[in-house]
């Protein structure tokens, strides 16, 4: 997407760089009125082809490293192409000024018969140097204007240059995070298996522990309470009796002796 938007700039640098040749190839021919206004629409249209130039420069910047060598390169082209130009009106205005000044000189030094006439010459010509010194206080001040917008929009590039590396670095930072949102799900996943292990391990411990409580209430209950509750009462001891001695059979009587 960027690279057409710098193939459209590059075309509008294209016409603009044509008009230019053309203006001021034909400069040094026009009278003074035409020059002056020759003059701003050329300042005019030599400002266009720099915002055109810093408009392409953004776009290089906007794009990938890897993108922008030959993009540079042409930028860069495009920049001599404008000193060019800049070279050549400077040269058709030196020369523009020169012949017009060998005017004026021919003009002051003319003299008419008719007084009337002179004087309407002189007040016409008073006229015209009035209007030259407006138009060249407001070609002055859209000059003015025009540095100030360009330096504007060299700020504007170094804005959109940096703009461009912090979005690289805002681009790595999303990858990062989400690498990060990654393991953080992972590691939940492992957390919940491992609490979900120890509740295992819980509720196996209390099993285990509920089934020992058991054991021991019904080895009690066989050995201490179940023969209280289900049979007879054991058999009190023997009471000891004490013992008699048996009587002794009677004797029998003995006879008398005789005398």
């Amino acid at each position: 997407m960027a690279d057409e938007i710098f193939k459209v700039y590059e075309q509008e640098f294209i016409e603009l760089e044509g008009t230019l040749s053309r203006e001021i190839a034909g400069f040094a021919a026009l009278n003074r009125e035409k020059k002056i206004r020759k003059k701003v629409f050329i300042d005019e249209k030599i400002t266009d082809l720099k915002d055109a130039l810093s408009s392409m420069e953004a776009e290089v910047h906007s794009l990938p490293a890897a993108s922008r060598g030959q993009l540079k390169q042409r930028c860069k082209g495009f920049k001599d192409t404008i000193t060019t130009i800049e070279k050549k009106y400077q040269q058709a205005k030196a020369g523009g000024g020169q012949a017009a000044k060998d005017r004026e000189e021919l003009l002051a030094g003319a003299t008419l018969d008719n007084g009337r006439a002179s004087g309407k010459a002189a007040e016409d010509r008073q006229t015209l140097m009035d209007q030259t010194k407006a138009l060249e206080g407001s070609s002055s001040y859209i000059s003015n204007a025009k540095k100030l917008l360009q330096e504007s929009e060299e700020t504007a590039v170094g804005i959109t240059g940096e703009l461009g590396r912090q979005r690289d670095v805002l681009t790595k930072t999303g990858h990062t995070i989400g690498d990060i949102e990654m393991d953080l799900v992972r590691s939940n996943n492992i957390m919940g298996s491992i609490h979900r292990r120890l509740l295992a391990n819980k509720l196996m411990m209390f099993g285990v522990i509920l089934i020992i409580v058991v054991i021991i209430l019904v080895v009690l209950w066989l050995k201490v309470i179940s023969p209280h509750v289900g049979g007879s009462p054991p058999a009190p001891p023997p009471i000891p009796t004490p013992t008699t001695p048996a009587p002794s059979p009677p004797s029998a009587p003995t006879a008398p002796s005789l005398p």
